[in-house]
């Protein structure tokens, strides 16, 4: 019997799935992680599948994976609406299908584009508008307040922006970012959380 990967991950779509497979194969040193086998799943039915069936997807994989990482937006339709309560009962079903102390669940808040805007200079080259220029799209749809770092529409907002450039926003974008993005500088929760939970889990 062959030995089992470090780690089974099932997220919403392409986007979370690129972004994660960046971190874990090509910033590895930056998050200080050691080397893990992994695999990435997509459920077909996005955040609405995951939230509903991942236990259900994760159960036959026990013996073939020694951690189960679960990833999804906490905005999707038929969402409980917050971040706590999405990972508090995705947690307790991953804990009863044979996962408990090996499993967990990062809920995005409100979704994934939350993670592309920080102060990083590489955001604005990566999208290809200048972060005014970007200030001034957010602004003129309300979707950026002047005291708070991130905006409160993310998805619409990057679709805006990427728009303005003729770039479809692909997995392809989200793969860049999180190659060139610091994973120090980045304050989301989720993001926090995830960083955090890999360094547990995989820490050199």
């Amino acid at each position: 019997m062959s030995e089992p990967k470090d780690l089974i991950a099932l997220v919403a779509d392409s986007h979370q799935q690129r972004t994660l497979e960046v971190l874990l194969a090509e910033r590895r040193s930056a998050l200080r992680l050691r080397p893990i086998t992994f695999d990435l799943f997509v459920h077909p039915e996005s955040d609405p599948g995951v939230f509903r069936q991942a236990h259900a997807f994760l159960r036959g994989f026990k013996k073939s994976y020694r951690y189960a990482l679960v990833m999804l937006d906490v905005r999707f339709p038929g969402s409980p609406g917050s971040r706590s309560e999405i990972e508090s009962k995705l947690q307790s079903r991953l804990d009863q299908s044979n996962w408990s102390g090996c499993s967990a669940v990062i809920a995005i808040d409100p979704e994934l584009e939350a993670w592309v805007w920080s102060d990083s200079p590489h955001v604005a080259r990566i999208l290809g508008q200048p972060m005014d220029m970007v200030r001034k799209i957010a602004k003129d749809h309300d979707w950026w307040s002047i005291d708070t770092v991130k905006p409160s529409e993310p998805k619409a907002l990057l679709r805006e922006v990427l728009r303005f450039t003729r770039k479809p926003p692909s997995a392809a974008v989200f793969g860049e970012l999180a190659k060139s993005v610091s994973v120090t500088r980045c304050a989301d929760p989720a993001f926090r959380s995830l960083r955090d939970l890999l360094s547990a889990w995989f820490g050199t």
